[in-house]
């Protein structure tokens, strides 16, 4: 596992990247920042957490 920070519309959420082979497979978003975020945004987690997942695997895969 690496950590790293994703950028989304709602703010910024640390992750953790599960990585095999050189391929990320999964990506964690910290709960307990998803919570703040949504609450700071009056949105859902689960809006942020699948935001943050979907980017991270997005931005993770094209840089490599």
């Amino acid at each position: 596992w690496k950590m790293r920070d994703v950028e989304t519309r709602y703010g910024m959420v640390p992750v953790k990247l599960k990585i095999v082979n050189g391929s990320t497979i999964q990506a964690a978003p910290e709960f307990n920042d998803c919570v703040r975020v949504a609450e700071e945004n009056n949105v859902t987690v689960l809006q942020v957490m699948k935001e943050t997942e979907a980017l991270a695997l997005a931005d993770d895969r094209k840089v490599g």
